[in-house]
């Protein structure tokens, strides 16, 4: 089958792209595009180890990917190589046993909370009440009433 890349890409296509919803298999394609990034994509799929899909997990955790990133490259990977299993492809499914990294080893991007001083507050504030006054009015012309 060639590459990993080469045979997740057949798979998809074959496989996904018509037995499960659009937006499951849009999301199957751009993990398997970022998995494209990595020295995984290229090593033969029958040659590729545990430590290899290990070693990839971890490297997207070094990366700084969010551990819902990570869970969609294991399960990428898990579901292509259960199905290759199960079809006879190989003869091992080398990702059985493969864990996820542990969530606490993942790092936690922090979020800046931005918040509107007390003018902006106040402005935000005159400005939607301002809409409202016209939307109102406008309904009254229009329907001659407001509900």
């Amino acid at each position: 089958m060639g590459t990993l890349s080469t045979a997740i890409k057949e798979w998809l296509e074959l496989e996904k792209k018509y037995d499960v919803k659009t937006g499951t298999y849009d999301r199957l394609v751009i993990s398997y595009k970022l998995m494209l990034h990595y020295g995984i994509a290229s090593i033969p799929m029958e040659s590729v180890t545990a430590s290899d899909v290990k070693g990839y997990l971890n490297s997207l955790v070094e990366a700084g990917y969010a551990l819902s990133t990570i869970k969609k490259q294991y399960r990428l990977l898990t579901s292509f190589y259960a199905w290759a299993f199960d079809r006879g492809v190989i003869t091992v499914n080398v990702t059985t046993g493969v864990k996820l990294p542990k969530e606490e080893k993942v790092q936690k991007h922090a979020r800046e909370i931005v918040a509107y001083t007390m003018p902006q507050q106040k402005a935000l504030l005159n400005t939607l009440h301002t809409l409202l006054s016209f939307w109102m009015r406008f309904k009254l012309v229009l329907f001659g009433s407001l509900c």
